[in-house]
């Protein structure tokens, strides 16, 4: 934009004058330019960047030179209008998965024949949905930096929308198809208690987290496996961890895996195999007498008790046989209670020492009881 002064002598014929002349926008100066010699005149060229947006009142201020006064120049309204502005958006990461972090960046331009750089806010949207606000830096961009929580699974509509400053008009992007994928997990499967004994309360703790660039906390379920086996189902916690209890895994070597079911937002998965084994639990047998002392040929009975030790458990099958020194008493079968009686007498007054071997079974582990000392008199 050029304002062209033209000095002219009120008498004609007078010549032509020279010097400069002050271009100036109400009270403020905006350049001075020199009087072209042949013609009068002086030019001043700027952008509409120097002026404000609305009406500019324009004088020029001729300086005078040796041969002729100084004289300004009535006002000439100079009208600026708004530049129209364009607005588009870009994301850092599309397609994303949920729980990404995504950058939109929306960048304001001025349309030509305007210019300049844009100042102000842009407002992102989803759809008619706010995700948030930023201010245009000094180059006319503003990101926002959100994660794919505010977005929903699948295709979302982006739009950048630019409110306007002083010199420029709001604009808004078209929109932008931004897709959300489900976040693929990882699942591990653990156990404190490796090895066990049989009826020992194994827990069994899976945990199911996101994998970068994703994030959050899965929710929903995790089955259980032993082999082929569903063992049971545990629900995932604000954490991302189910737990499954079992107090009934066999004697040998288990392979536990947990697979995760999935959810709206992150993709099923299935843990390593865990091995888990489970070893036959130690026993005590405890023994008691009927009768101690006990006159001679009067009958007494022993009565074995077989418990299986902590932290094992089950019911104990099987045999005990009692012992009176190195003797065979009998043998006799375990009970639904676990115990197992010997009815006996002698003829003899004495001292008999009396102990009970319980045999074992597949679950659980042979034991003596402690030796008691029956008196007969």
């Amino acid at each position: 934009m050029t304002f062209t002064a033209t000095v002219t002598a009120i008498v004609s014929g007078s010549g032509i004058p020279t010097g400069t002349v002050t271009f100036f926008d109400g009270s403020r100066k905006l350049g001075t330019a020199v009087v072209n010699g042949t013609t009068g005149q002086a030019t001043y060229t700027t952008t509409a960047l120097a002026l404000t947006a609305g009406n500019n009142s324009i004088t020029a201020s001729y300086g005078g030179d040796i041969n002729f006064a100084a004289s300004t120049s009535s006002v000439f309204t100079q009208t600026v209008t708004k530049d129209n502005s364009a607005t588009t958006v870009t994301s850092s990461a599309n397609p994303s998965v949920y729980g990404q972090k995504v950058t939109l960046t929306a960048v304001v331009t001025a349309r030509a024949p305007g210019s300049g750089t844009a100042t102000g806010t842009v407002t992102f949207y989803d759809g008619s949905t706010e995700l948030g606000t930023a201010v245009l830096n000094s180059i006319g961009r503003a990101s926002l930096i959100t994660t794919a929580f505010a977005l929903s699974l699948g295709p979302n509509s982006i739009t950048a929308k630019y409110g306007g400053d002083a010199n420029f008009t709001a604009s808004a992007s078209t929109a932008l198809n931004v897709t959300v994928n489900q976040d693929t997990t990882t699942a591990k499967v653990t156990t404190l208690a490796d090895p066990a004994v049989v009826g020992q309360v194994v827990t069994f703790t899976a945990t199911v987290t996101a994998n970068a660039p994703g994030s959050g906390v899965p929710t929903g379920t995790v089955i259980f496996y032993d082999g082929t086996t569903q063992l049971g189902t545990g629900t995932l916690n604000s954490v991302g961890q189910a737990v499954f209890t079992s107090s009934s895994l066999a004697v040998g070597n288990h392979s536990i895996t947990a697979v995760y079911e999935a959810d709206t937002n992150f993709a099923s998965s299935t843990s390593a195999l865990l091995s888990q084994n489970v070893d036959r639990a130690s026993t005590t047998t405890t023994l008691a007498s009927s009768l101690n002392p006990v006159p001679s040929n009067t009958l007494v009975t022993f009565t074995a008790t077989v418990l299986p030790k902590a932290p094992g458990g089950g019911r104990p099958t099987g045999s005990v046989t009692f012992y009176d020194g190195t003797t065979v008493l009998g043998t006799i079968n375990l009970n639904e209670s676990g115990q197992a009686s010997w009815t006996t007498s002698w003829s003899t007054p004495g001292k008999r020492v009396i102990k009970a071997v319980y045999s074992g079974d597949g679950d659980l582990l042979t034991s003596t009881s402690a030796l008691l000392t029956e008196t007969v008199s």
